[in-house]
């Protein structure tokens, strides 16, 4: 999977993730929801410290109440940030690991996606702020403060290997 930045994150698709052709989106991904997952290795434009802004125009197959990841970046055993499709409660989520309080921040939707519909989830954060917004409109903001922890992790799309994968069923754009 090439990236088409100039930073040349490319990345490698696993078994469980085939190339497909969306009529509404074109070429897109997709993911098998057992073991499909993009893997991205570290890079130094992947440490998102003070901000960023994650996001994808996901269709899941399922919004069940289980963990589906969207974007994660690793840390030894946890996450440095992440994007979920769903959390244990159906909801879009997104999280950060702030030190030294070495805590993984909380910012979820009011309500659940709706499955083999396109939606466009994003997450914002400014070192002082995360948002999260779907279909462009912000459905939360919660004050956060602090600088997100640098990983020399891997960054996922479509699951990860830190809990047993949490892999999106569907497709991501």
């Amino acid at each position: 999977v090439l990236d088409a930045s100039s930073e040349r994150n490319n990345g490698t698709m696993s078994s469980g993730v085939t190339r497909v052709t969306d009529p509404q989106r074109g070429k897109v991904l997709a993911f098998n929801g057992l073991n499909g997952m993009v893997s991205i290795p570290d890079s130094a434009s992947l440490d998102l410290t003070t901000g960023m802004t994650l996001e994808a125009w996901i269709k899941p197959s399922s919004t069940n109440a289980a963990w589906r990841s969207v974007i994660l970046k690793e840390i030894e055993s946890g996450l440095a940030y992440s994007l979920y499709s769903t959390n244990d409660v159906a909801r879009p989520s997104a999280y950060v690991h702030i030190p030294p309080q070495s805590a993984d921040y909380e910012i979820a939707g009011p309500k659940r996606l709706t499955a083999g519909v396109w939606t466009h989830i994003a997450m914002t954060y400014d070192g002082t702020n995360m948002r999260l917004y779907v279909n462009g409109s912000l459905v939360r903001s919660v004050l956060r403060s602090g600088t997100i922890l640098s990983s020399a992790g891997v960054l996922h799309i479509g699951g990860n290997e830190v809990w047993g994968g949490e892999f999106f069923a569907g497709l991501i754009d």
